[in-house]
């Protein structure tokens, strides 16, 4: 094994907690609320793919259009585009939902 210098673990180390926080704690959320909550008694499974793919999705979709987008333009300026279009459209969405809650 080659030295790794500490200039390089500290940082790594210092972000790890954070982002596996991150990835966990969503999860733990929607399985608690799955659990204890006798409305998704036998469907819980259902529950929680539907969660995983709310996740994955817009990952997956994100990379098949700016991927095709970044190949075809080579520039990253209609990428940004996209990305504040989304942006845009997911703050619109979060605001008609909230204005029927």
């Amino acid at each position: 094994l080659r030295f790794v210098s500490p200039f390089l673990v500290i940082p790594v180390l210092l972000l790890a907690l954070p982002w596996a926080t991150s990835q966990a704690v969503p999860w733990l959320m929607v399985s608690e609320e799955v659990g204890f909550n006798p409305a998704f008694k036998g469907c819980g499974g259902r529950v929680m793919a539907a969660f995983n793919l709310s996740q994955c999705f817009p990952e997956i979709l994100d990379a098949l259009i700016l991927g095709a987008l970044k190949h075809y333009t080579h520039s990253h300026v209609p990428m940004l585009t996209v990305a504040a279009a989304a942006a845009a459209g997911a703050a619109l969405a979060a605001g008609m939902a909230r204005q029927r809650a």
